[in-house]
């Protein structure tokens, strides 16, 4: 069948789509856990209607001794039993790892009263879980389709949808066992301490409503871990399906997302970094990396590149990798950086009018910034000379430029254990990740978000926003048209920032400063100009 190529493939906000079903996600996880509660409301009912019963029936107003409770139980006791475990194996369609656990807790004619009352709470605990696992199967084959469907609608293609893969991916390991496993292993855990709870209770002649209160406690904690296990493996199943999507689709790398300022510190260190689709590991560089993870993952390619293979008449069937690999006859990664890396001092020198260029050292370096600007340098003595000279040759041209930013920038650090290539902070510490060093680029565009600081109203980034805003009116770009895509992603080069004016700010004083203008980006730096030359 051939392939539909749409242009719609290469400019689709993938993180935005993200974001939307995450919001649906989290709506669809309040009503699993309202059903995943009554499940487990259900089941301690029953358990404390049998433990409930048996203390009517043995106990006195004293209680019972182990002795009394050691005692044989009734034929007829064990008999209702049997008959009740038969009635729940026939009528509850009981799944073979239900039935498996029946097994275990088959009584003789000789078993005493405790045992028989530890067997009618496993019997309702064995029924209660198989209910569980059921919901859990069902939700996590509809999240299968769900995906397969949503990636089909995102990428304008669809993957092979079958029984047989939705069986696979549902039952897949995560962490070495499958959510069966996890579910089980969990009940076995409860039935254990719910027995301890019971023995003890005798042995220390705890009333029944003691022992339902302890029991009550543990059920709570067990709700909670079955609600979080049933998240979780939703998660897992996000990524298995994208991960499969990517595959089919010839996207060969993918970027890692957060999806919230609530982001866990490990999931952060991960936010932005590209991965080959291939190692795509749940877990390792992908959601779910813990519990109820709220991350994602997005597409990651060359947007110019995409559409050219979209526009060659000779790409046919072939996927965009596939494409990819002919037309450069090697099979390359794709790879876009953020700002361009400076090799040589002749090419700095020619977008650069900054004197650090020609300086000895890092001391002549931060004498000049302290001096010019009052601007404290920090973390750079190691550094390669030439590599630090690149990144903040940017900040000092931007600064003389528009002097206003440096009242925004206290201090200019390297962090080492930085993912970013810089970042720029309201307390005015500019930081310069590895990836930063030996980049023009980065310290203009973090010099930019400075002057965005300095020039806003308190708490908002409202002075690049107006900017932008007046520039896209000024230059007579339409909202959402197809010339405003194609303009930002030029400036941007990275899809999720094509509606993020706080960022097309920052690109677009790095693409000027670097020789790459543009009809948005030109507007862009002489409105400031002229806002400047107000203040």
């Amino acid at each position: 069948m051939a392939k539909t190529k749409t242009r719609d493939d290469a400019e689709n906000y993938w993180v935005r789509r993200e974001a939307k079903a995450r919001e649906k996600s989290q709506s669809d996880d309040s009503e699993k856990s309202d059903v995943v509660k009554r499940i487990f409301e259900y089941m301690f009912h029953n358990v404390t209607e049998q433990i409930n019963a048996w203390y009517s029936k043995y106990a006195s107003k004293e209680g019972i001794s182990m002795s009394e409770a050691k005692k044989r139980a009734d034929k007829l006791d064990i008999k209702a039993y049997e008959e009740k475990a038969k009635k729940y194996v026939k009528e509850k369609d009981f799944s073979q790892q239900a039935n498996d656990e029946m097994k275990i807790y088959n009584l003789t004619m000789k078993a005493n009263r405790l045992e028989l009352l530890k067997s009618e709470v496993a019997l309702e605990l064995a029924a209660g879980n198989d209910e569980y696992e059921k919901y859990v199967e069902d939700c996590l084959k509809d999240k299968t389709i769900d995906e397969m469907e949503r990636q089909a609608g995102i990428l304008g293609k669809t993957i092979k949808n079958n029984g047989d893969m939705i069986k696979s991916i549902v039952n897949a390991s995560f962490y070495n066992a499958t959510f069966s496993e996890r579910i089980w292993a969990n009940q076995d855990m409860l039935r254990s301490e719910l027995e301890g709870y019971m023995t003890k209770a005798i042995i220390q002649g705890k009333s029944t409503n003691s022992l339902i209160s302890d029991m009550r406690k543990r059920f709570d904690v067990s709700y909670y871990a079955a609600d979080r296990l049933l998240r979780t493996e939703e998660r897992r199943i996000q990524t298995d399906v994208a991960k499969r999507s990517y595959e089919e689709n010839g996207f060969g790398q993918y970027k890692y997302v957060i999806m919230n300022t609530k982001a866990c510190d490990e999931c952060r260190k991960l936010d932005g970094n590209i991965y080959d689709t291939k190692d795509m590991t749940p877990g390792v560089n992908a959601p779910p990396m813990h519990p109820i993870c709220h991350c994602s993952t997005v597409p990651y390619i060359d947007r110019k590149l995409f559409d050219e293979y979209l526009d060659d008449p000779d790409s046919g069937d072939m996927t965009f990798e596939e494409w990819q690999k002919q037309r450069n006859g090697l099979n390359k990664r794709l790879s876009l950086n953020k700002s361009k890396r400076i090799n040589n001092k002749e090419d700095l020198m020619s977008i650069t009018k900054s004197d650090i260029i020609s300086m000895e050292d890092i001391d002549q370096i931060k004498k000049y910034f302290s001096t010019a600007h009052n601007i404290t340098i920090d973390g750079f003595d190691n550094k390669d000379l030439f590599a630090v000279k690149a990144t903040l040759a940017g900040v000092d041209d931007f600064i003389n430029e528009f002097s206003k930013a440096k009242d925004g920038i206290k201090t200019i650090k390297y962090n080492s254990h930085s993912k970013v290539y810089g970042r720029m902070s309201e307390n005015k510490i500019m930081t310069i990740g590895p990836q930063g060093l030996q980049s023009y680029g980065t310290g203009v565009h973090e010099s930019a978000h400075a002057l965005d600081f300095v020039m806003s109203t308190i708490g908002t980034n409202d002075f690049s926003e107006r900017i932008v805003e007046q520039s896209r009116k000024q230059c007579g770009l339409r909202k959402n048209s197809k010339k405003l895509e194609r303009i930002l992603f030029d400036i941007t080069n990275q899809f999720e920032d094509l509606d993020n004016l706080i960022e097309i700010y920052a690109y677009s004083m790095e693409s000027e400063f670097g020789g790459n203008s543009n009809i948005l980006t030109k507007s862009i730096f002489e409105l400031t100009q002229g806002e400047l030359s107000d203040v």
